[in-house]
C-alpha cells in the first residue's frame, strides 16, 4: 500500500505518507501504555475516596473536577477553598488534606495530557485530510500494533539473556 493508493487516486499537497502515520499510531499506542501506568490523577481520585468514605471502601473512584482544583483551588469535595500549608493543600471548610507532591504530580499529568490531546486532534485532522479510507487507516494502525508488539518482544528477549 502507497500514497498512490489513497481514496483520490493522487497524494495531495502537504498530506501525510503511511510511514508518518503509522510512526503517529506507535506514539499513540505507546503514550496511552505509559499513561496508564502512571496515573497521579487515579491516586488523587483514590485518596478522595478514602477521605470521604474510609480507608476500607469499595467505593469506585470519586470524579474529579480537575480545572476547579488546579485553576481556581477549589476542594474537590465541598468546592470550598484550598490553600497550602507546608507540604499539604488544605481544604478551609472539610479540613481535605492532599500531599503538595501528589496534587503537583496530578496537575502535571493533567496538562500533559490536554496538550496531547490537542496535539492528538491535530494529527488526526491532518491523516483525515491526507485521502486514505478507512481500510487503509486500519490496516496502518494494526501495522503500528504489530511493530510495538515486535519491539516488546525483543526487549523480552533481552531480559531474559541477560
Amino acid at each position: 500500500m502507497d500514497e498512490g493508493n489513497q481514496k483520490d487516486g493522487e497524494v495531495k499537497e502537504g498530506s501525510l505518507t503511511e510511514d508518518e502515520i503509522i510512526k503517529f499510531y506507535e506514539e499513540c499506542l505507546l503514550e496511552d501504555e505509559e499513561i496508564s501506568r502512571v496515573d497521579h490523577k487515579l491516586e488523587l481520585s483514590n485518596k478522595l475516596v478514602a477521605y470521604k468514605y474510609g480507608d476500607t471502601s469499595r467505593r469506585a473512584n470519586k470524579p474529579v473536577d480537575y480545572n476547579s482544583l488546579f485553576n481556581e483551588n477549589k476542594c474537590p469535595l465541598c468546592q470550598g477553598l484550598v490553600s497550602m500549608h507546608d507540604e499539604l493543600y488544605t481544604c478551609d471548610s472539610c479540613q481535605l488534606e492532599l500531599p503538595l507532591k501528589l496534587v503537583d504530580e496530578a496537575r502535571n499529568q493533567h496538562e500533559a495530557e490536554q496538550e496531547y490531546t490537542r496535539q492528538r486532534a491535530e494529527m488526526v485532522g491532518r491523516i483525515d485530510a491526507s485521502g486514505y479510507d478507512q481500510g487503509q487507516l486500519t490496516e496502518m494502525y494494526l501495522k503500528a500494533q504489530e511493530n510495538i508488539g515486535a519491539r516488546d518482544s525483543g526487549r523480552d528477549d533481552q531480559e531474559h539473556e541477560e
